[in-house]
């Protein structure tokens, strides 16, 4: 299975960076990151990768010299295993704005980890965020009906 995951326009991943205490709770605002990205996830385990498509200058994700390209495979050392792009963004709240991270990723067919940070989300893309947001949870309500 593999799907396209839009979250800020075509060229930026959020780190969803937010607790929610409900469904409904409004969401911190989360990080930025600043890379666009194809989900790739086997269904019958979930494993999953993200085949990063590009990379905004002067990002995060630039400055961690993420590359378009790249898979991330892992994040703070764990595989990436998901069963929706709502799960995978919420599963990306565990990093914190202006904390270190880690990628691991797969760059030139070798493995290696990446130390990325992510810094305040601009407002003008936190509002596309939230709006993307709503769509995933809209989603997964459809899919439950």
């Amino acid at each position: 299975m593999s799907r396209s995951l839009r979250v800020i326009g075509a060229i930026t991943l959020i780190a969803a960076v937010f607790p929610l205490s409900g469904d409904d709770a409004a969401p911190v605002r989360p990080g930025y990151l600043g890379f666009g990205f194809t989900i790739h996830r086997v269904a019958a385990d979930r494993t999953s990768w993200l085949n990063v498509r590009d990379v905004d200058p002067g990002s995060p994700a630039a400055k961690a010299g993420l590359r378009a390209g790249d898979l991330i495979v892992g994040i703070s050392g764990k595989p990436l295993q998901f069963r929706d792009g709502l799960d995978l963004v919420l599963g990306l709240a565990e990093l914190k704005v202006g904390k270190p991270n880690s990628l691991t990723i797969v760059h030139a067919r070798r493995r290696k980890t990446i130390e990325i940070i992510p810094t305040p989300m601009p407002d003008a893309q936190y509002e596309q965020w939230k709006a993307n947001l709503a769509m995933l949870k809209a989603q997964r309500a459809r899919r439950r009906n």
